[in-house]
């Protein structure tokens, strides 16, 4: 015979057995992927004790032990390794059920969150905006500054919804759109010019250089072609941001890998030395999840960046 209480408990018991978060599926695959607690917190940019607590609070509500320790790191228990496919599946069908709802208003409404690895002007940012605005009034765009790489890992764990980049990511699950070729220079203050003229990769080692920090495209440019002579740098200052970079260079405190029309601008106003030996070919990219490739948002802005750079080519070089 069923009692009152019994019906209440059976009730409460069931409401909460279905009271998992998304996110602590999340969790789950990237620990079952990642086999690591540090690497699945690097991969999600959440904290290690956060993914700890995740995994132990969705085991609790699932009543089993998903994971074992072992010297190779996280191993799935049976249990896990049976869960897994069903915890990916709730997962692609919470995107689709959100993408059909975009798709069904109206209007596209929602927020989308871009990375930008470089200056507004340089990445047309005010026509991505109108185009937007024109286009999807309802879409409110959050701009997010930092490095390509930064970008990419940002892009890939969810975070964020697109960015701009300047080298190809090498993650399968990224998408990459083409969109612009152009061009690196060595380039300095005019106090550099007589040193800039005929100088060798030997005599640019002993300049003073201005660089971006390590997780930056154009540092690991740098650093490989000094690697490619088997020389290093003597002197080295390292920046966060190319436009510090730009007012190092103005300043005369050293030289550094210059955008085309970094030079053009600078050169007018500082009349700049740019180094004729060489110069450097960098391709930009628009990055966004493949499995969003459906998701009307990604759609939608991924249209008005093709837009923008349909007709765009490598930039000529300076004084051509």
């Amino acid at each position: 015979m069923l009692f009152l209480g019994d019906h209440i408990e059976w009730q409460r018991e069931t409401t909460y057995s279905l009271c998992m978060e998304l996110y602590q599926l999340r969790t789950f695959l990237a620990v079952a992927e990642e086999k690591h607690l540090t690497r699945a917190s690097e991969r999600l940019f959440v904290s290690q004790p956060a993914v700890s607590a995740h995994i132990k609070a969705l085991e609790k509500e699932l009543g089993v032990k998903l994971f074992k320790r072992t010297a190779k790191g996280m191993e799935l228990t049976r249990e896990g390794q049976a869960l897994k496919p069903k915890a990916e599946a709730v997962l692609v069908a919470a995107r689709d059920l959100v993408y059909l709802a975009r798709a069904m208003g109206d209007e596209l409404v929602g927020n989308f969150r871009l990375g930008l690895n470089t200056d507004a002007e340089f990445l047309r940012l005010n026509a991505l905006l109108s185009c937007m605005m024109g286009k999807h009034p309802r879409v409110a765009v959050t701009l997010l500054h930092s490095t390509s790489s930064r970008i990419a890992e940002q892009v890939a764990a969810g975070n964020w919804d697109a960015g701009f980049v300047f080298t190809p990511p090498s993650d399968p699950e990224l998408a990459a759109m083409p969109l612009f070729g152009f061009r690196l220079y060595v380039a300095g203050s005019a106090a550099f010019r007589t040193d800039l003229e005929d100088a060798t990769w030997p005599d640019l080692a002993r300049l003073p250089w201005i660089w971006t920090t390590a997780n930056c495209p154009y540092h690991r440019l740098v650093r490989t072609l000094f690697e490619r002579h088997n020389i290093s740098p003597s002197q080295v200052i390292e920046a966060d941001s190319e436009a510090v970079v730009r007012s190092l260079v103005s300043a005369g405190k050293g030289v550094a890998l210059l955008r085309e029309d970094e030079v053009r601008t600078l050169g007018a106003l500082d009349d700049l030395a740019v180094w004729p030996g060489e110069h450097f070919d960098v391709q930009a990219y628009f990055v966004y999840q493949l499995a969003r490739e459906k998701d009307p948002l990604i759609q939608a802005v991924r249209h008005c960046v093709a837009d923008m750079w349909r007709d765009a080519g490598v930039l000529d070089a300076p004084g051509q």
